[in-house]
C-alpha cells in the first residue's frame, strides 16, 4: 500500500473524491475550518489544507494508477518520471492524527500574528496603513500600533482586516 498526491481541478477537490472512492480508491482530503468574511459577516467554512490536492491510497499490485488519470476533477497525478511520487505513509498518518472532528486544528491567533510582527490594514478607516501587532485579543481582535501624524496611536482591528506586510 502506497500513498500518492493527486491534483485536482480548481475547487473540484469534493468531485474527484467522490469519482475516485467510487472506483474503489481510499481518499484522503484533510480539512480546515476557516473563518470567511462575505458582506461583512463571518462564518465558518470547510476548507482543503492543501487546496487543489487529494491523496489516494491504493495497492500498486492490485490496483492500477493510470485510470486516476481520467477520473472526472482530476488534473494530473503528481509524478517522478513516469511513476507517481510515493508519499511517506507517516506524513499521511500524522495528518489524521491532528484531526478534532474531522478538520486538522487552526493555529491560534498569536501563532499567526505574534507581538512585534508588521501588518498592512486593508479594510477600515486605517485601510493602506502599516502598523506593529502589540497582542491578541478574543473574537479574533488585534490591537496594533499605528504612527499617525508622528504619534503613535494604540487600536483594535478585526483580524480579518489585516495581513502580514
Amino acid at each position: 500500500m502506497m500513498w500518492i498526491a493527486v491534483c485536482t481541478q480548481p475547487s473540484r477537490e469534493a468531485l474527484a473524491i467522490d469519482n475516485l472512492a467510487r472506483q474503489g480508491y481510499e481518499v484522503y482530503c484533510p480539512m480546515l475550518q476557516k473563518r470567511v468574511r462575505h458582506a461583512r459577516q463571518t462564518r465558518l467554512a470547510k476548507r482543503p489544507l492543501f487546496p487543489g490536492y487529494v491523496f489516494v491510497r491504493l495497492n500498486e499490485a492490485l490496483q492500477g494508477w493510470r485510470a486516476i488519470h481520467s477520473t472526472f476533477g482530476v488534473r494530473h497525478l503528481v509524478t517522478f518520471g513516469e511513476k507517481p511520487a510515493r508519499l511517506p505513509e507517516a506524513f499521511v498518518a500524522e495528518l489524521k492524527s491532528t484531526e478534532i472532528d474531522g478538520f486538522i486544528p487552526e493555529k491560534p491567533l498569536e501563532d499567526i500574528l505574534p507581538a512585534g510582527v508588521p501588518v498592512l490594514i486593508k479594510e477600515g478607516i486605517f485601510k493602506d496603513l502599516i502598523a506593529t501587532v502589540l497582542s491578541c485579543r478574543p473574537q479574533d481582535r488585534v490591537v496594533v500600533m499605528l504612527d499617525i501624524l508622528k504619534r503613535s496611536v494604540k487600536a483594535e482591528v478585526p483580524a480579518a482586516y489585516i495581513e502580514r506586510a
